[in-house]
Parts: structure tokens; sequence; C-alpha cells
């Protein structure tokens, strides 16, 4: 049986230790995706957030099960809209491409953080 740190431990791990963990494969680690929208939607605003080990929530709203990860990159896909989101980490981007396969919209991603278990906001009705 795998050792229980208490919640309060794992507050205290850092992104990057949390984010290492989780490429060496050991143990699912989640994130938290902060963004901001460009001139074409400009409202939008994050976070993107992982609650699980496939399963993404977008501002409380959208919902999207991961189809790949890597540590540079994450698509996720929302069948109720047919849309697909490409969170890439090297440009800190978020393409956002429609049921037709085109790129509607860019984001710009503001901070990525990382977590042993799933950070769910404030109000959120997960």
């Amino acid at each position: 049986m795998p050792a229980q740190l208490p919640s309060q431990a794992l507050d205290r791990i850092p992104d990057r230790a949390v984010q290492i963990i989780g490429q060496q494969g050991a143990i699912e680690t989640y994130s938290t995706v902060d963004f901001v929208g460009r001139s074409t939607n400009p409202d939008a605003i994050g976070p993107i957030v992982e609650v699980d080990g496939n399963s993404w929530i977008e501002a409380n709203t959208w919902h999207f099960e991961e189809v790949s990860e890597t540590p540079d990159r994450v698509e996720l896909y929302d069948a109720s809209r047919g849309t697909t989101l490409i969170l890439d980490y090297n440009t800190n981007e978020i393409s956002v491409i429609d049921s037709t396969g085109y790129l509607v919209y860019i984001y710009d991603i503001t901070g990525v953080h990382y977590s042993m278990t799933p950070v769910i906001p404030d109000g959120w009705d997960v």
C-alpha cells in the first residue's frame, strides 16, 4: 500500500518537483493552466484544470478528455462541441480548433502549476 502523505505535505511540494515526478511516470500529477485570450477573443480567461487522470475543465464550463500528453504538449477534446484544445508549453499558447479542423483562437498561457492532487478553484462545481 502506498504511503499517504498529509495534505499539508502535498501543498508544500514545489511545482517543478511535482512536474519532474510526473515525467518520471511514478505517479499521476495534475496541472492547472492559466491563460488569457488574444484580440480575437479578449474576454477568454482560464484556468483549465486537470481534474483526474484524463479529464480537464475550462473555466468551470467546458469538459475535455485528454487525447494525448507529453511534457511539452497536451491535446484535449470536447465531444459536445467537437472542439480540440492544444496546450503547447514550448510556445506558451493554446490553440482552439473547431469541429471542422479550423484554428479559431489562440490563447496565451500565463502560468502552469503542477500538484499531486487536482486543484479545483473555489466556487467550481466539478
